[in-house]
Protein backbone atom coordinates (compact mmCIF):
# COMPACT_ATOMS: atom_id res chain seq x y z
CA UNK A 1 0.00 0.00 0.00
CA UNK A 2 2.76 2.56 1.14
CA UNK A 3 4.78 1.77 -1.66
CA UNK A 4 2.57 2.53 -4.52
CA UNK A 5 1.85 5.95 -2.69
CA UNK A 6 5.86 6.43 -2.78
CA UNK A 7 6.53 5.48 -6.01
CA UNK A 8 5.11 7.80 -8.33
CA UNK A 9 6.48 10.57 -6.24
CA UNK A 10 10.36 9.02 -6.62
CA UNK A 11 9.75 8.73 -10.00
CA UNK A 12 8.66 12.76 -9.89
CA UNK A 13 11.92 13.55 -8.32
CA UNK A 14 14.20 11.41 -10.51
CA UNK A 15 12.68 13.25 -13.39
CA UNK A 16 12.92 16.38 -11.46
CA UNK A 17 16.45 15.87 -11.06
CA UNK A 18 17.36 14.27 -14.88
CA UNK A 19 16.13 17.68 -16.24
CA UNK A 20 18.20 19.56 -13.55
CA UNK A 21 21.16 17.76 -14.63
CA UNK A 22 20.35 18.39 -18.36
CA UNK A 23 20.08 22.21 -17.58
CA UNK A 24 23.64 22.27 -15.50
CA UNK A 25 24.72 20.84 -18.43
CA UNK A 26 23.33 22.88 -20.92
CA UNK A 27 24.07 26.10 -18.95
CA UNK A 28 27.85 25.00 -18.44
CA UNK A 29 27.97 24.77 -22.29
CA UNK A 30 26.46 27.83 -22.88
CA UNK A 31 29.09 29.26 -20.02
CA UNK A 32 31.89 27.65 -22.11
CA UNK A 33 30.53 29.41 -25.56
CA UNK A 34 30.09 32.59 -24.79
CA UNK A 35 32.99 32.89 -22.92
CA UNK A 36 34.96 31.74 -26.24
CA UNK A 37 33.11 34.25 -28.07
CA UNK A 38 32.63 37.12 -25.85
CA UNK A 39 35.58 37.19 -23.78
CA UNK A 40 34.21 38.37 -20.09
CA UNK A 41 31.36 40.10 -21.33
CA UNK A 42 28.62 38.00 -21.13
CA UNK A 43 29.98 35.68 -19.42
CA UNK A 44 28.28 37.03 -16.16
CA UNK A 45 24.64 36.65 -16.85
CA UNK A 46 25.50 33.25 -18.06
CA UNK A 47 27.77 32.24 -15.34
CA UNK A 48 24.64 33.85 -12.70
CA UNK A 49 22.31 31.06 -14.49
CA UNK A 50 24.83 28.44 -13.94
CA UNK A 51 24.81 28.84 -10.47
CA UNK A 52 21.17 28.64 -9.73
CA UNK A 53 21.16 26.21 -11.81
CA UNK A 54 23.87 24.32 -9.53
CA UNK A 55 21.81 25.10 -6.60
CA UNK A 56 18.59 24.04 -7.60
CA UNK A 57 20.93 20.49 -8.45
CA UNK A 58 22.26 20.30 -5.29
CA UNK A 59 18.29 20.80 -3.70
CA UNK A 60 16.91 17.93 -5.87
CA UNK A 61 20.02 15.83 -4.08
CA UNK A 62 19.82 16.60 -1.00
CA UNK A 63 15.92 15.85 -0.98
CA UNK A 64 16.41 13.09 -2.85
CA UNK A 65 18.98 11.72 -0.35
CA UNK A 66 16.24 12.21 2.50
CA UNK A 67 13.67 10.72 0.75
CA UNK A 68 16.20 7.59 0.39
CA UNK A 69 17.06 7.53 4.07
CA UNK A 70 13.81 8.25 5.24
CA UNK A 71 12.45 5.16 3.37
CA UNK A 72 15.66 3.07 4.65
CA UNK A 73 14.85 3.98 8.37
CA UNK A 74 10.67 3.38 7.48
CA UNK A 75 12.10 -0.33 6.34
CA UNK A 76 14.42 -0.90 9.16
CA UNK A 77 11.44 -0.33 11.34
CA UNK A 78 9.30 -2.70 9.65
CA UNK A 79 11.66 -5.17 9.60
CA UNK A 80 12.45 -4.84 12.60
CA UNK A 81 9.03 -4.98 13.52
CA UNK A 82 8.04 -8.13 11.62
CA UNK A 83 11.22 -10.12 13.25
CA UNK A 84 9.72 -9.32 16.63
CA UNK A 85 5.98 -10.01 15.85
CA UNK A 86 7.30 -13.67 13.99
CA UNK A 87 10.83 -14.34 15.16
CA UNK A 88 10.92 -18.42 14.26
CA UNK A 89 9.54 -17.48 10.81
CA UNK A 90 12.47 -14.84 10.14
CA UNK A 91 15.07 -17.67 11.33
CA UNK A 92 13.47 -19.98 8.93
CA UNK A 93 13.31 -17.59 5.84
CA UNK A 94 16.96 -16.13 6.68
CA UNK A 95 18.09 -19.63 6.60
CA UNK A 96 16.68 -21.07 3.39
CA UNK A 97 18.05 -17.56 1.92
CA UNK A 98 21.65 -19.04 3.13
CA UNK A 99 21.34 -22.25 1.54
CA UNK A 100 20.09 -21.38 -1.58
CA UNK A 101 22.57 -18.32 -1.52
CA UNK A 102 25.26 -21.14 -0.74
CA UNK A 103 24.32 -23.79 -3.38
CA UNK A 104 24.95 -21.06 -5.91
CA UNK A 105 28.15 -20.45 -4.61
CA UNK A 106 29.02 -23.91 -4.79
CA UNK A 107 27.50 -24.31 -8.17
CA UNK A 108 30.00 -21.75 -9.89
Amino acid sequence: MDRTDKTPSAVDARERLAQDMRTLVRDAEDLLHAAQRQGAEGVSEIRDRLEASIKQAKAQVWNGQQQFFERARDTARRTNEAVHVHPWTAIGVTAGAGLLLGALIMRR
